[in-house]
């Protein structure tokens, strides 16, 4: 059987090949990293790796590349910890691990609220609006995105303040109060516009397009059908997935068959190509 010291030796001689390649996987650096115990190249590593897997869908294992960095990062300056916690959380919303998500949404909440960062307690304070909506508790869900925009009213002008905004609208149009989620949509679109931030502009546009349907219905689904070229247009191909699925849903509701298949079929081939 080989030594426990003699493992280690193995896997920092690994460590020290792989990285000299260059041209490795992150996720194999991190693992060797991890073995021969050497905590300064697994966090960034870790990191890295569960960037790679986020951009592939793969969240469970961006959430367990992100618990390893953070376990071994414990001399990370605390705001570095939040965000590596916002993170998870974010990575952990996406798989299902809710409580997962919660955990670590706390702890980076109670870190921004000691540091005194507005705009760190607000992403914080926002992603976890989503994540107790996702578990089934509105009334808690629409108290944490109130609070997000609050602290950031300090902060008008940020991309933060308009992302805060966006899921404020978001919220009021899930539960049919549309008439405080369009001005709120709009507001957000503004700053956003303003900032250049078409990520945050075309969101924000999602929800205002899909409560606007509850007025008219035609215009609204032609509207939605815009925003969807407009993201195109600009490249924002993230927010295709939730604007297809908001409109086939509304499609099937209002019992608008024509094309609802053909469209169904644009939006999982828009979610296989992203």
């Amino acid at each position: 059987a080989m030594s426990p010291l003699r493992r280690r030796e193995l896997h920092a001689a690994a460590l020290k090949l792989l990285k000299a390649q260059g041209d490795r996987r992150a996720a194999e650096i991190a693992h060797h990293a991890e073995e021969a115990g050497v905590g300064e190249d697994l966090v960034p590593y870790a990191v890295q790796a569960a960037g790679e897997a986020g951009a592939l869908g793969a969240y469970r294992e961006a959430m367990a590349h992100l618990g390893r960095a953070i376990e071994h990062g414990r001399a990370l300056p605390e705001a570095a910890r939040a965000q590596l916690l916002e993170r998870k959380a974010f990575a952990a919303h996406f798989c299902g691990a809710f409580a997962v998500a919660t955990a670590a949404l706390e702890e980076a909440t109670a870190i921004h609220r000691r540091s005194g960062s507005p705009t760190g307690l607000s992403n914080a304070l926002r992603i976890a609006a989503h994540v107790h909506w996702n578990l089934g508790d509105p009334e808690l869900a629409e108290s944490l995105v109130r609070e997000a925009v609050q602290v950031l009213s300090v902060l008008p002008e940020s991309p933060d303040y308009a992302m805060a905004l966006a899921s404020k609208a978001q919220f009021d149009m899930l539960a049919d109060r549309n008439d405080l989620a369009i001005p709120a949509a709009k507001e957000a679109m503004a700053r956003a516009q303003t900032l250049g931030r078409w990520d945050i502009y075309l969101q924000a546009q999602t929800y205002l397009r899909t409560a606007q349907v509850s007025d008219d219905l035609d215009a609204g689904l032609a509207a939605i059908r815009a925003t969807i070229a407009e993201a195109r247009a600009r490249g924002e191909l993230d927010t295709l997935p939730r604007l297809y699925a908001n409109l086939t849903s509304i499609m099937a509701s209002a019992r608008r068959f024509d094309g609802l298949l053909e469209t169904t079929d644009e939006g999982i081939a828009a979610c296989i190509a992203r």
